[in-house]
């Protein structure tokens, strides 16, 4: 394929909806404007998007995003419709980074060099059988998983000659500016203990419910949501739940926490409780606590010990022990010392590894991308 002098490098190709509260948003939107930020031209193709200017908003960007909203102008399934709109918008040469896998399969069809984003194993037949064919085809850059637990199973499923050609990028974040917006810390009336993110089944917001219990002279927030997905439990007095709120208030909101708690459990449960992700997943929020320098408790899982180290970066507890959640949360709210010291590691992890600019460095690396510096 002769290259289009007039295309940008590259097509980011996701079929997600930029309007929804699901956490794909923020790393596909991160991801846009990081790459964006080392220099690369992007077509950003999404399923649907709100206007430029909610986007610009909700995460303070300073350009807009420009998505190239595919809709559903195409016939046939969700993700057919997605890849043959995709393939109408994509310019001759344009490499293409995406997400999904049929549109990955499309696309190295249509004759791009296409590198695949993956979050979770192929488990049906038809999806390891399209899997099976991207990995062989010659125009096939390779994939992108999150976590070294993921990079694993595929390497379990699809033998071992595949792993040179699985890349672990974990997610990640961005600086965040450390300002308080509801009370300065001088002025509220003890600590503050918190979680930031979706309320779906396993991420542990429940758990938060039993530890503030535990707990009634700390007052704890709930950002995220939606509060609904609680209905029906006990919410002690001492918790706040505002809601969902737009990221980059979310982001001032945790920079004003005492403690950041990542309270997953062993199974997480999406796409309406169909999908198990808990052994994969790479959760946002634990690299936006990390860039908030705030000090975490998470849970004691194999997968969030491929970032975290008990008593270095984050104190560890046992997911389905509120009690240890509490002694945990004590440790840091008494010794100032200690917090300090895990807030500092953490931030310092996250300059050195978890940057969405590191992120897109290496993501344009593994596509042959030359960065402008």
């Amino acid at each position: 394929m002769e290259p289009d002098s007039n295309a940008v490098p590259l097509i980011y190709a996701v079929p997600a909806d930029l309007g929804s509260g699901a956490a794909h948003r923020v790393h596909v939107v991160k991801m846009t404007t990081a790459l964006r930020r080392i220099g690369l031209g992007v077509d950003l193709c999404v399923r649907a998007a709100p206007s430029d200017d909610t986007l610009m908003t909700d995460f303070e960007l300073r350009e807009t995003l420009d998505a190239i909203r595919i809709g559903d102008r195409y016939w046939g399934p969700d993700s057919l419709r997605f890849a043959l709109g995709v393939r109408a918008h994509a310019k001759r040469g344009q490499k293409l980074l995406t997400r999904n896998l049929l549109t990955a399969c499309v696309g190295v069809l249509s004759g791009h060099m296409t590198l695949l984003e993956l979050h979770s194993p192929v488990e049906s037949f038809r999806s390891r059988m399209l899997c099976r064919f991207f990995i062989r085809h010659p125009r096939a850059l390779g994939m992108i998983v999150i976590t070294s637990a993921l990079k694993n199973r595929y390497v379990q499923d699809f033998g071992r000659a595949i792993a040179p050609y699985i890349h672990v990028l974990p997610d990640a974040a961005d600086p965040v500016t450390q300002r308080e917006t509801v009370q300065s810390a001088a002025d509220r009336a003890g600590p503050v203990v918190g979680y930031v993110g979706s309320f779906l089944p396993g991420k542990g917001a429940e758990q938060v419910l039993k530890i503030a219990a535990l707990m009634p002279e700390v007052r704890f927030v709930l950002i995220g949501g939606p509060v609904t997905a609680l209905a029906g439990l006990s919410v002690p007095p001492n918790v706040q739940m505002p809601g969902p709120l737009p990221h980059a208030v979310a982001m001032q909101q945790t920079a004003s926490l005492d403690v950041a708690l990542l309270p997953n459990q062993a199974r997480v449960f999406v796409s309406g409780g169909s999908v198990d992700i808990g052994r994969w997943t790479s959760p946002l929020k634990l690299f936006e606590y990390m860039a908030a320098a705030r000090p975490i408790v998470a849970s004691r899982l194999p997968v969030l010990e491929e970032v975290l180290t008990d008593d270095r970066n984050a104190l560890l507890a046992d997911p389905a022990s509120p009690n240890d959640w509490v002694d945990k949360i004590r440790r840091i709210l008494d010794e100032p010392a200690l917090a300090e010291r895990l807030s500092k590691a953490a931030h310092s992890d996250f300059q050195n590894n978890y940057s969405w600019t590191a992120r897109a460095e290496r993501t344009a690396d593994i596509l042959g991308l030359k960065v402008v510096s």
